[in-house]
């Protein structure tokens, strides 16, 4: 499908030419878990693909900092940025093969399973990284986040976000905000689920001393005032608490910055 393809196929406004109202649904009779990609939301940065125009995935409107749907690959603009619902939270420590071997996700580890793992500390020309031991697999400490996503024209859709590095400061920041709210119920005060509370997502420069890339930015709007939202965000949390969602693994993103992707699943 091309990209003038999938644009077309989020426009709600086309033209009624046929009674499509009365046929509302027809054709979606069958669909379960399965039936769709569950997205990614991440990061544009200067070594992504969508920027190479040697690389399939070269897209000329995309600039760093945009804001990218893995599944559909449209972009959104960092500075005026998305709306959001953080619906789950998630902690697992991602194994990557090395971009030598054709890079890629090889295991997902629970906190629990890494305690368990033989895992060692090596230098490398990028920093000190973990390896599993025996093996060239990187590990990478991730927290993971499923999301109701809010672009301005379109319908509301669930995605998932991935924070490694640098980035899961981002991560905590949200938690910890999340976790000192109370709030006043008829039975006295008590914690909000966490998709409770709408957020607006951007990107900002940042740097240190090995480099400099972009990064997530939150801002938090306050409770989630419509009942529409609220519900649609409790049903993914749910679907995600019960195993029913799959992604699409080693989305860029969702590994360290200097990590290659390619395939595999995850279970969330």
């Amino acid at each position: 499908m091309s990209k003038k393809e999938i644009k077309a196929s989020t426009d709600e406004n086309l033209p009624m030419i046929f009674d499509m109202e009365a046929d509302a649904g027809s054709g979606f009779e069958n669909v379960d878990a399965d039936t769709f990609i569950v997205p990614r939301i991440s990061i544009i940065q200067s070594n992504s693909p969508q920027v190479k125009d040697s690389k399939p995935e070269y897209n000329a409107e995309a600039r760093e900092g945009m804001l990218l749907n893995t599944a559909t690959q449209e972009l959104y603009d960092g500075n005026a940025g998305i709306g959001i619902i953080v619906c789950t939270f998630k902690r697992a420590f991602l194994e990557w093969m090395p971009r030598e071997t054709g890079g890629g996700l090889a295991g997902v580890h629970t906190p629990a399973d890494y305690g368990l793992l033989n895992r060692e500390i090596r230098e490398t020309d990028k920093g000190n990284k973990e390896f599993v031991v025996g093996t060239e697999n990187t590990l990478a400490d991730t927290r993971e986040h499923a999301v109701i996503v809010f672009v301005e024209g379109q319908k509301p859709f669930p995605a998932l976000m991935s924070f490694s590095s640098t980035q899961i400061s981002k991560s905590k920041q949200i938690m910890t905000i999340m976790n000192g709210i109370e709030v006043q119920g008829k039975k006295g005060p008590f914690q909000p689920p966490l998709f409770a509370h709408e957020w607006h997502l951007t990107t900002v420069s940042e740097s240190n001393a090995k480099g400099d890339w972009k990064g997530y930015k939150f801002a938090r709007l306050g409770m989630v005032s419509d009942a529409g939202k609220y519900n649609m965000a409790k049903v993914f949390s749910e679907q995600v608490k019960e195993g029913n969602v799959e992604a699409e693994g080693g989305e860029e993103g969702s590994q360290p910055k200097d990590a290659d992707i390619n395939g595999g699943k995850q279970q969330f």
